[in-house]
């Protein structure tokens, strides 16, 4: 007697089209998993245009850089807040001056990663994230953010 074997499916490795920045990639994974909480599809593969990654791959890469220090709680709670909003801070708004500029610095701490896995297209005119600041911000900023970075399967 035969056993019958349960082979998992292999995933469809597909050469996609990378992100032209951080902030679409952001905002395309933060897309993508708050439609797919309400029943939508979690992958990448079904648009017309190939992706080189699932969101999750985006959202791992910012809570491992929010693990390690590399992002503030300010930085990481701003990519979750206009993620969730799908929109990027708008600094003519004088309530979002300040989420703006954590904007911006949270994505240029995310491009380098991103780009070394081939999510973004590297620029030529790309610079190095700076130094860590030695200036110590709260990091214990409640957000409402759907992104949980304490999953065992993100690493």
């Amino acid at each position: 007697m035969t056993r019958m074997r349960l082979i998992p499916r292999p995933t469809v490795v597909s050469e996609g089209v990378a992100f032209d920045t951080a902030q679409e990639a952001w905002l395309w994974a933060a897309f993508i998993t708050r439609h797919g909480a309400d029943g939508g599809s979690l992958t990448a593969h079904k648009s017309n245009t190939p992706k080189p990654c699932e969101p999750r791959d985006v959202i791992s890469v910012a809570c491992r850089l929010r693990r390690s220090g590399v992002l503030s709680g300010y930085e990481f709670g701003t990519l979750c807040r206009y993620g969730a909003a799908e929109r990027p801070p708008d600094a003519r708004i004088w309530e979002e001056v300040q989420d703006d500029r954590y904007w911006s610095q949270a994505l240029g701490k995310l491009t380098g990663p991103l780009e070394e896995k081939g999510i973004v297209t590297a620029s030529p005119f790309s610079i190095p994230a700076p130094q860590r600041s030695r200036i110590r911000y709260n990091q214990d900023m409640q957000v409402g953010c759907n992104f949980s970075c304490h999953e065992r399967n993100i690493k």
